[in-house]
């Protein structure tokens, strides 16, 4: 089995914000969103925050754990019918609503290298886990169920 990551989620999602923000600052001028327009980031912001929400009540309600714990229950229906990682498609959302906010190609650096982040390391060793403890029926449902979207 891989290696655990060493932060959960939450800190890459903050580090992605972060990370947008630094490289709108420091970036060229490549503003492709302006003036009130920029306002328009709250709504993908809010969504994504919403459904994050969402997401962590379903896993309450079902009694699952929380990515760095060992996993107690798979919860395929809800928003984790049509995504197997229906939270952190809602965090990229939601920094791509700070990156739209902030209005440059530059900030999209940061909802991209989060993505990449948990599709190379937290992903990957949260599925071998579920696949060590819920086996075929794991299996089944990552075969019917989109890793993203």
């Amino acid at each position: 089995m891989s290696r655990a990551p060493r932060f959960r989620p939450a800190v890459w999602w903050l580090a992605g914000a972060a990370l947008a923000v630094v490289l709108h600052a420091s970036g060229p001028g490549l503003r492709v969103v302006t003036g009130p327009w920029r306002l328009a980031g709250g709504v993908p912001f809010l969504w994504g925050i919403v459904e994050i929400l969402r997401g962590v009540r379903y896993l309450a309600r079902h009694g699952a754990t929380h990515t760095l714990e060992a996993p107690t229950a798979l919860v395929t229906d809800g928003p984790f019918a049509r995504s197997r990682n229906p939270i952190y498609v809602a965090m990229t959302l939601a920094l791509v609503g700070v990156a739209v906010a902030l209005g440059s190609v530059w900030a999209l650096g940061g909802p991209l290298a989060f993505v990449w982040v948990l599709d190379r390391s937290i992903v990957p060793w949260e599925e071998e886990r579920l696949a060590a403890a819920f086996g075929e029926t794991y299996a089944a449902y990552r075969a019917h169920v989109r890793r993203w979207l």
